[in-house]
């Protein structure tokens, strides 16, 4: 029988992971675990320090307490726990599309324009943008003759921008309907910024949208920067309200991914999809990976793969209830992989899949205040996709 073990510094740091498989020891560093529960029992316990050897025992651990080794906290979990209850999705109802009148921008809307969940729920769709304006100080400048024909230039730059993103919103309006989606359903909204462009985006989505959507990148773009300031922010700033991440050239071939993992997080995910992208001939892949860096006894995989079957199988279960083919759902389990996000991604490319669908966190919720570490990093190298985050 084996067991994982975390040993975590005060700093709440991982040490090393020690993984015991019929007496033998496997270790392996790792870092941004979660600690859900601590070990009950009577464990002896060898950790290396400087090459030497120090042996612990550690005696009558406490589920819902926690034990100090001379400053180092010992834990187990398995990587398959219970999940906790989610809440079923509905189809989107109303979605908030934040624009800022680039090309980039405008892939959301070649995106929504080819995704037939918008047309299938009648979703009302809200093309929002937030412009520049003249700052405050400025105004005040505007009084003094000396600066007069400096604040009428910057005036008529605001008023420019303004007037572009008008063009802009009525240019992605009309591909919509072009598209086949309802010109009744579709609104348009510009507005001056009054905090900030993000805070503003957040301040508009909680008027009752179901799920926010922005290009990955914006006007601001640098070459080697991955993510957009703005949609970093709205990572960052929005946790209860699904956001899509939209990349550039995505391929139109009605194919989703749902990174699977045991946490609620990927069941919320598996509804999401089943609530919005069910009753097409869209097919759904549900992939969970196994990370592999290091030399784990075949039989420690054969049960982790054994752990996570159930969970596959009622995704699968739940996505056929909602209206998906069932010849039209796939279910896949990696293993010996170096990088879950990587493989992901690699699943994606190889299977020419658009839409990918990830929990905003899995099973680590301590360190990764924001999101998990794998829907973090998807995010991150999706720039050809467009990512779901669901929370």
């Amino acid at each position: 029988m084996h067991r994982l073990m975390y040993f975590w510094g005060n700093d709440g740091n991982v040490v090393s992971l020690f993984c015991f498989y019929h007496h033998k020891m496997f270790i392996q560093p790792v870092k941004n675990t979660d600690i859900d529960h601590f070990a009950c029992g009577v464990l002896k316990l060898k950790f290396h320090n400087n090459s030497k050897c120090y042996e612990k025992m550690a005696n009558s651990f406490d589920w819902h307490g926690g034990c100090y080794i001379r400053k180092i906290k010992f834990s187990y979990r398995s990587p398959y726990h219970k999940k906790e209850d989610v809440m079923s999705f509905e189809p989107l109802k109303s979605v908030l599309v934040a624009l800022d009148g680039s090309d980039r921008s405008f892939e959301v809307i070649k995106y929504i324009a080819n995704t037939k969940l918008f047309k299938k729920n009648q979703t009302r769709i809200c093309l929002f943008s937030v412009y520049e304006a003249v700052p405050n100080y400025l105004l005040d400048l505007s009084m003094d003759p000396q600066y007069h024909t400096s604040y009428n230039e910057v005036k008529q730059w605001e008023l420019q921008q303004k007037r572009n993103l008008e063009a802009f919103l009525e240019k992605s309006k009309s591909e919509l309907i072009r598209a086949g989606i309802n010109e009744g359903d579709i609104s348009v909204k510009l507005q001056k910024k009054e905090v900030g462009i993000a805070r503003d985006i957040i301040k508009e989505a909680l008027n009752g949208y179901g799920a926010i959507m922005i290009g990955r990148k914006g006007v601001g773009m640098m070459k080697y920067v991955l993510l957009g300031s703005i949609a970093m922010k709205l990572l960052s700033g929005i946790k209860d309200m699904p956001l899509a991440l939209i990349g550039r050239d995505i391929p139109d071939t009605g194919k989703i991914l749902v990174a699977m993992d045991n946490s609620g997080y990927a069941m919320k995910a598996v509804q999401f999809t089943a609530a919005n992208f069910s009753g097409t001939k869209n097919s759904v892949h549900l992939v969970h990976v196994i990370r592999d860096d290091m030399d784990t006894p075949p039989a420690i995989t054969e049960q982790f793969i054994n752990e996570i079957v159930p969970s596959m199988n009622e995704a699968k279960s739940h996505l056929i209830e909602n209206g998906f083919d069932e010849k039209s759902v796939y279910t896949k389990i990696l293993t010996k992989q170096r990088s879950r996000a990587k493989a992901i991604m690699d699943e994606a490319d190889n299977h020419t899949i658009g839409t990918i669908v990830t929990g905003r966190r899995g099973l680590n919720k301590v360190v990764e205040f924001f999101m998990g570490r794998v829907s973090n990093k998807i995010v991150q190298m999706a720039r050809f996709n467009a990512v779901w985050v669901i929370t």
